[in-house]
């Protein structure tokens, strides 16, 4: 029985809220459903794909988790600087290869994110 797809992604959270704005507000996703009373969220990037889940864990603190979501950026020196202005931590470390560039930053629990652009080729 072979995988054949990734149904979604979950990242653990303290405080859903303030999650909810930083995945919405500050990094831009689209909120596609959430019911605060079970504590989770749901948002799409773009036009949707894979779902990106938050769910509400109070022990989560700021440990972070060891799962990471990558989300293609067109400008990531520009979106890097956008977030420079709203205080988000971003790792000075690039990943580069020939064909793409890779940013980590963390959310407000400690979750890793990367910000994947990939180079124009000549």
């Amino acid at each position: 029985m072979p995988i054949t797809e990734i149904s979604s992604v979950w990242y653990p959270v303290e405080d859903l809220e303030r999650a909810k704005r930083f995945y919405s507000e500050i990094l831009g996703l689209i909120l596609h459903a959430c019911d605060d009373d079970s504590g989770w969220a749901a948002f799409h990037a773009g036009t949707g794909g894979t779902p990106f889940f938050l769910v509400r864990k109070p022990e989560a603190g700021t440990r972070g988790g060891g799962a990471v979501v990558t989300f293609e950026v067109t400008d990531c020196q520009t979106f890097l600087q956008y977030l420079v202005d709203w205080d988000v931590n971003i790792d000075p470390l690039i990943q580069e290869s020939d064909s793409v560039r890779i940013y980590t930053i963390y959310d407000p629990d400690g979750n890793a994110i990367e910000l994947s652009e990939t180079k124009l080729t000549k």
